[in-house]
């Protein structure tokens, strides 16, 4: 596949080559390839095609390039309770990519601190 084909996250190298163990009895043949953070490496599944580099889902994330020869998995981000996944890491306590879910009513700068608010008639309120 020329290089013009394999899509925005993916860098092909020469026809370099790496076998894989896809089950005991199926040794398969790999083109090489690299991927941006955020994608995961997919191995081929036939002889002498390409791995395919896949976004990680939602709630997973991966900061560093990856390749076919030094996989790097997603890592799943662990929001507690009262948070819920973010794009970007937060800035104040555990350097984790989630914010308080004001959606539900918590609110608060750390994750891990996220307060909910109800007024006397029950209604949630914003902190100030």
């Amino acid at each position: 596949m020329p290089s013009s084909m394999a899509g925005p996250h993916v860098r092909m190298t020469s026809v370099s080559c790496i076998v894989r163990h896809n089950s005991p009895s199926k040794e398969v043949c790999c083109r090489v390839i690299s991927c941006s953070p955020g994608t995961f490496v997919q191995p081929c599944q036939h002889n002498m095609t390409s791995d395919v580099c896949l976004p990680c889902a939602a709630t997973s994330y991966l900061l560093d390039s990856t390749n076919s020869s030094v996989q790097y998995p997603c890592i799943k981000t662990n929001c507690p309770p009262e948070a819920t996944t973010s794009t970007a890491f937060s800035r104040y306590g555990c350097r984790l990519r989630c914010k308080c879910d004001e959606e539900r009513g918590y609110y608060g700068k750390d994750p891990w601190s996220c307060k909910r608010i109800v007024d006397k008639k029950n209604k949630v309120r914003n902190i100030i």
